[in-house]
């Protein structure tokens, strides 16, 4: 998923950083800042169980419906910033469940996307989205595509602020 993941995020940045500098009193919040750098992997619980992943992973072929049914995924963000670079790095982690597996989470992220550009939800869109163009789904929607993915019953989004040593990458 890297690949497509970095893609997205990299445009989302680009989106905010541009709508930063176009218009700082409402861009505030929004913009990732100049030093943003984006880090994607996959954790397993051995050098097998990654080997075994990789193996299994065929085009053309999916999960069997008991899968589809009772499978699940997590995802863990760590977002890491700080005021300047003298200053301690403050971090928030995010951490996504799906009860389902990657199949029928995609379906799903995939149908409340679409349904949160209906006109019943448009007074809720950021601005950048009521603007148009070719964006992301978090430059878009924003917050409401979280609030759609729990309304699914099949999304918890959980975020807490976190301490963190610059040094320890891997305990994040």
């Amino acid at each position: 998923m890297g690949p497509g993941n970095s893609h997205l995020v990299r445009r989302s940045w680009g989106l905010h950083q541009l709508e930063a500098i176009e218009n700082p009193e409402a861009a505030g919040s929004e913009a990732y800042g100049d030093e943003f750098e984006y880090f994607e992997f996959q954790q397993a619980d051995s050098w097998i169980g990654a080997l075994l992943a990789s193996l299994m992973l065929v085009t053309g072929q999916g999960p069997s419906e008991e899968v589809l049914k009772n499978g699940w995924f997590q995802i863990t963000n760590v977002t890491e910033t700080s005021t300047s670079p003298d200053q301690p790095l403050h971090a928030a982690k995010t951490t996504i469940k799906c009860a389902g597996d990657g199949y029928m989470g995609t379906s799903v992220m995939t149908s409340e996307i679409a349904l949160a550009l209906l006109p019943t939800w448009y007074p809720q869109l950021t601005p950048m989205a009521k603007q148009g163009g070719v964006l992301t789904p978090t430059a878009a929607l924003g917050t409401v595509l979280k609030e759609r993915l729990e309304g699914s019953g099949r999304f918890q989004v959980d975020s807490e602020m976190m301490d963190i040593d610059p040094l320890d990458r891997k305990n994040r």
